[in-house]
C-alpha cells in the first residue's frame, strides 16, 4: 500500500510517474509530514504563466484530494520546458515539498527530469513492458510499480 510505496521511493525527491494515476500515487505519498507537488496536466498552461512572468507558483496552486498534495496545472508538462525554467521550478518547489512529481508519457522523460520512476499499470504484462522501456531509456531508479487495484510492488 502507501507505505510500502513511501518505503520503496526512499530519498528520490523527484518522482517521474509513467501511465494513468499520477493522483493515486501523489495522495499515496502525501503523509502527515511529507507535502507532494504534483506539476497536472491541464488545459490551463500555468508553465508558460509563470515563464512569462504573470505569476508565481504559489498563485497556480491548487489542493488536492487529501492534505499535504498540492497540484500545479503545467498543460503539455515538464517537456516543453528549457533546462533553465525547469531548473529554477525545481528550485521553487524542493524547498517547499517532501516530493515532486511529473507525469511522463515515456521513460525517457524521466531520465530527462532525473528523476525516480514509478510506473503505474493495468496489467503485468503492462508494467513489464514499460520497466524494459525504463530500462533501455536509461531511468535512473525504478521505485515501484502501482496496479490498477492500488497495491505496489517493487521492482
Amino acid at each position: 500500500g502507501a507505505a510500502r510505496l513511501r518505503e520503496y521511493a526512499g530519498g528520490e525527491r523527484r518522482l517521474a510517474v509513467l501511465g494513468p494515476g499520477e493522483l493515486r500515487v501523489a495522495c499515496a505519498l502525501a503523509g502527515e509530514d511529507a507535502r507532494v507537488l504534483l506539476l497536472a496536466g491541464s488545459e490551463r498552461d500555468g508553465l508558460s504563466e509563470l515563464l512569462a512572468g504573470r505569476c508565481d507558483p504559489p498563485d497556480l496552486l491548487a489542493r488536492g484530494p487529501v492534505p499535504g498534495v498540492d497540484l500545479l496545472p503545467v498543460g503539455e508538462g515538464p517537456a516543453a520546458l528549457t533546462p533553465e525554467a525547469l531548473s529554477a521550478l525545481l528550485l521553487w518547489a524542493e524547498t517547499r515539498y517532501v516530493r515532486v512529481l511529473f507525469p511522463v508519457a515515456k521513460a525517457g522523460e524521466a531520465a530527462m527530469l532525473s528523476a525516480g520512476l514509478v510506473v503505474t499499470a493495468q496489467s503485468a504484462r503492462e508494467a513489464r513492458g514499460a520497466l524494459r522501456g525504463a530500462k533501455k531509456a536509461g531511468a535512473r531508479a525504478v521505485c515501484g510499480v502501482v496496479w490498477a487495484d492500488g497495491q505496489s510492488e517493487q521492482k
